[in-house]
């Protein structure tokens, strides 16, 4: 037999030591209940969810006794239990319970774990058998069945099944033993593993006398038909998965693995790379994902592939697939970096044409097959027309009159896309106007004729025959066949996302969508309705649309592919619905890389007459069965990990319990007055397809209303919490974009400082009452600081609304223009600079507004600011914040400009921090006192010579002889204070401004 190619079939991603294992050999896996998956190690327990292995050693955990681990289970209580060649474990989510030979364990060394609906929790060793009562950690006594391997499975009525040398049941309530035979004849086999199936059975695997493996069902007390494995796993751990689509899977040694399915067993070859390794243990979680856990390679996932990719391996003469169309006789035809290609329906042949007249056929750009059998294909200087196996060389001449400056005539013969029409008119794009060629005509359509841009991008023939053009940057345009006027146009001005159209598709109702590079528009009878990501797109550009037979949109873009159910946006359109469910793919559904080609030449996807779906990508055509597409609906269970109160944990696996306590289950923790100046969340949603697109929203109850959407980032920090009961809440949504509503919920309170109690403020009321006139003259200058503050909020606005938009134009313009020129062209560089210069534009922009903003000119308006922007600028590169705000921070108004003059002293010192310090912890400090203001930052990196020693590398700004000091300076002098800079080499830098409060504060 053949082995199966499983490279093909799933995506196949590894970890090691180098990941964040203790050892590259994994002998047990097991799910909890919360989505976690564990594995046991001979020198550690390793939790994962996805993104972050988190070990559990002696070495960092005094309570755990022992590391070598064996068995995996979890009781209802959602404890984990460990059986280890030291005892069992229990962990309770913040510490390990140890039962050893002291505690009543009959032996050491624990190899099986059954948990039962009860609670109870029975643990197999050699021989024996015991059982660890509900709620109690201490054994029962221990029960003998004999034999020297005891395998443990809970059954369907809550009976516990036993295998050694015969098959055993375990009464649930006599606890009496019965036997219930062997699963073969020959007497002498012995049971190694027992698996629980959906419908009630049990899966026997064993061994026999002669080592041959074998397997067998038992259902209603009768054994199946049994069924010898052709492998051996050569002297290592045999063991069985029940997959999801009754497909069985065994190791199969050095080979990898088999598999069973419709009675029949299938070598499906090995998952890693090394000359020779062992799969010793494997599990299936709840998404169908396969875990194998290996003797030297460490730990493998194998996730079932939706997508299937040709490329270069399978026989592409180049990666990037440029366009792409229907091939008489099925497949497709493929324009790409190196030639053109017909790929058959059976994706296994590949046809090439790499060459024509003796020159590499290089850089196609559109292809198309016409009414006659003929492929036009278009370069960027030139066409050829393949007939026959013969190439025939074609070329538009300049119109008569055009003195452009395109020497080579490349405008006028770089082909953008082709499309035969029903008519037997053949249409083509090119960057300088639009051809239609019918017989000897060709007839020159540009913008005198009403095209919205001369540069078309996208061609489409309605069923009833209308012909749409998408144009770069003139908006959407319709032929009307009239001889005068023979096009009218949609842009911007009628509803249009943008004006740049890169992709056309009609529904099977008629309704035309248009993608462009700022959202996907509905068009029907020139009713337009745009989508993006506001309505719940991953991605604004399109570069590709097509329908499929389901009712869906599949839509690729420049970060990889989605879906969208057609009767969502419709609903979105007319009002009904403010977003869309939109299903993506990437790397992990089988794609190599997560992008989509468009925008230059079309079209990049079509469909078959088989309901296939083909992509083009800068790596490979990608093919989609729609029908054969399942959604991840197994919604992301989410875990609150931690909480950190001031940098002290009061939650989670490291919580001290001299510090804060521990939270009581069901129970508020209640947290002293002024211990929340600082809180820290950390939060992950296990699931294992697409991990890293997990995405999260979060709000504090009690504090907001609005949830804030967090992307893919799983932190959450809070400052200057003032008293009172609150709870962080959190959700995810998995790869499929399925949400976990429920998320979960971390409830807590803060007491109050006597000052801020209600007694308190009772007397205080009482001495206000004499202070009626001293506040009514507060009053009226808050009037007049009202009158300002609306002053500058308008005027931030205007920025924003303005010249924020314009900024972001002018980045577009600038990015397309990079992408459109070539490399190496004398332009490039300069675009280059340009868009780098619009970025940093923004990002002072975006400053500017921010200290313009209402309210934004207070000192604790500032330090959110600089908390923000130091955990942006610094967490990325590892550099671990601390910030010592004394909070609650005073009242206290600043002038505008002092407030951004001293945040961009901040910036300053903090941007020196990362490009030359090579801390790991950066600190900011703040002192307030009746007359100064004091901020200090300090990192614990590599410092430097303040006398003006050469740094290591040089002496770049920052350092004695580069500009970053004389700034940190200058900022203080303007602000009329002092900037003072302590450091030793080794010693890491500290900088403090030196500030007086009169020349800070606004006191008007």
């Amino acid at each position: 037999m053949v082995p199966a190619d499983l490279h093909r079939e799933f995506s196949i991603r590894n970890w090691g030591k180098e990941s964040g294992l203790p050892d590259n050999r994994v002998k047990v896996l097991f799910q909890t209940h919360d989505g976690y998956l564990w594995m046991g190690t001979p020198y550690g327990l390793v939790r994962f969810d996805g993104i972050t292995f988190t070990q559990f050693t002696r070495g960092t955990r005094a309570d755990m006794g022992s590391d070598h681990c064996l068995s995996l289970g979890e009781d209802t209580a959602g404890n984990l239990w460990i059986g280890t060649t030291g005892g069992v474990l229990r962990w309770d989510g913040e510490r390990f319970t140890r039962a050893t030979r002291q505690e009543g364990l009959y032996h050491d060394e624990v190899t099986a774990i059954a948990t039962m609906r009860d609670g109870s929790v029975w643990v197999g060793m050699s021989s024996v058998v015991q059982r660890f009562p509900a709620g109690n950690f201490r054994p029962g006594p221990p029960q003998n069945i004999g034999g020297s391997n005891v395998s443990l499975c809970r059954g369907s009525e809550d009976d516990l099944w036993l295998g050694n040398d015969s098959l055993w049941r375990l009464d649930p309530l006599k606890l009496k033993i019965e036997s219930s035979g062997r699963p073969s004849r020959t007497g002498a086999d012995v049971i190694i593993r027992l698996v629980s199936t959906p419908d009630s059975g049990l899966l026997a695997l064993a061994k026999g006398p002669a080592d041959e493996v074998h397997f067998a069902t038992f259902r209603e007390g009768r054994w199946g038909d049994t069924h010898v494995s052709p492998t051996s796993n050569q002297g290592r751990a045999e063991w069985l998965i029940h997959g999801h689509l009754n497909q069985l899977w065994l190791p199969d040694g050095s080979r990898g693995l088999v598999r069973f399915s419709d009675g029949r067993f299938e070598p499906a070859g090995v998952p890693w790379t090394a000359a020779e390794d062992f799969a010793i243990c494997g599990l299936e979680d709840r998404e169908g994902n396969l875990w194998i856990g290996t003797e030297s390679s460490g730990l493998f996932c194998l996730s079932r592939k939706r997508l299937t990719t040709v490329g270069r391996t399978d026989g592409l003469p180049h990666d990037n697939a440029r366009s792409l169309w229907p091939a008489t006789g099925g497949g497709v035809w493929a324009a790409t970096d190196a030639g053109l290609s017909r790929v058959a329906s059976n994706l296994q042949s590949v046809t090439n044409w790499t060459e024509v007249e003796g020159r590499p056929l290089e850089n196609l750009k559109a292809v198309a097959e016409t009414a006659g059998g003929g492929v036009r294909l278009g370069l960027s200087l030139e066409q050829f027309t393949l007939a026959n196996g013969h190439f025939t060389r074609q070329r538009f001449s300049r119109p008569a009159g055009d003195r452009s400056l395109d020497a080579n005539d490349t405008g006028f013969n770089k082909v953008r896309c082709f499309f035969p029409s029903r008519d037997g008119s053949l249409w083509v794009a090119v960057p300088r106007g639009l051809h239609r060629l019918r017989g000897d005509e060709d007839r020159w359509f540009t913008t005198k004729d009403g095209l919205g841009a001369d540069d078309v991008r996208a061609l489409l023939e309605t069923r009833a025959g209308v012909l749409w053009a998408g144009t770069a940057g003139g908006g959407l345009s319709r032929f009307t066949r009239d001889p005068v006027h023979p096009f009218t146009t949609l842009t911007r001005n009628d509803g249009l996302s943008r004006d740049t159209v890169w992709a056309l598709c009609e529904d099977p109702d008629g309704v035309v969508w248009a993608g462009t590079d700022g959202g996907l528009n509905r068009v029907e009878e020139n009713r337009i309705a745009a989508f993006d990501t506001r309505h719940g797109l991953p991605a604004d550009g399109v570069n590709s649309v097509i329908d499929d037979d389901l009712g869906h949109l599949w839509i690729g873009h420049d970060r990889g592919l989605y879906f969208v159910d057609r009767a969502e946006l419709k609903a979105v359109a007319n009002g009904r619905a403010s977003r869309v469910h939109c299903v993506p793919f990437g790397i992990a559904d089988g794609m190599a890389v997560a992008e989509c080609n468009g925008q230059t030449a079309t079209p990049a996807a079509y469909k078959t007459a088989d309901g296939r779906l083909w992509f083009g990508t800068p790596k490979g055509i990608v093919v989609v069965d729609p029908k054969s597409i399942r959604e991840n609906s197994a919604a992301p269970p989410v875990v609150i990990e931690s909480v950190k109160a001031d940098e002290e944990i009061v939650h989670g696996e490291d919580t001290d319990p001299r510090g804060l306590g521990k939270r009581v289950e069901g129970r508020a923790l209640r947290l002293p007055p002024g211990r929340a100046r600082f809180l820290e969340f950390s939060y992950t949603a296990n699931t294992f397809i697409g991990s890293e697109n997990a995405r999260f929203r979060y709000r504090l109850e009690g504090y907001e209303e609005m949830w804030h959407d967090a992307g893919t980032r799983r932190l959450a920090h809070y400052i200057g919490l003032a008293p009172g009961t609150y709870c962080f809440h959190v959700i995810a949504a998995n790869h499929d974009d399925v949400w976990n509503e429920t998320g979960a919920v971390f409830p807590f309170s803060l007491a109050p400082y006597y000052y801020q109690t209600r007694w308190f403020w009772g007397g205080v009321g009482v001495v206000s009452m004499g202070c009626l006139g001293i506040l009514g003259r507060w009053r009226l200058n808050t009037v007049r600081r009202t009158a300002g503050d609306a002053e500058r909020a308008r005027l931030a606005r205007a920025l924003h609304d303005h010249l924020g938009a314009d900024l972001t134009s002018l980045q577009s313009l600038a990015e397309l223009a990079r992408r459109e020129i070539p490399p190496g062209h004398p332009a490039s560089a300069h675009v280059q600079r340009l868009s780098a210069a619009t970025t940093d534009a923004g990002r002072t922009l975006r400053d500017a507004i921010f200290t313009l903003g209402p309210g934004d000119s207070t000192l604790a308006g500032l330090c959110a600011r600089i908390t923000q922007f130091a955990g942006d600028l610094l967490s990325p590169a590892g550099v671990r914040c601390r910030f010592d705000w004394p909070l609650p921070l005073p009242e206290i108004r600043l002038h505008p400009e002092a407030a951004f003059e001293l945040y961009l002293g901040v910036k300053e010192a903090l941007a020196n921090v990362l490009k030359h310090a090579r801390a790991q912890t950066c600190t900011l400090a703040l002192e307030i006192t009746a007359t100064d203001i004091s901020l200090t930052i300090t990192d614990d990196g590599r410092g430097f010579d303040p006398t003006g020693g050469e740094p290591v590398d040089g002496s770049p700004e920052g350092w004695p002889g580069g500009r970053g000091l004389k700034n940190l300076q200058a900022h203080a002098v303007t602000l009329g204070g002092t900037c003072e800079v302590r450091t030793q080499p080794g010693r890491g830098v500290t900088v403090q401004f030196n500030l007086k409060r009169e020349t800070m504060e606004d006191r008007r």
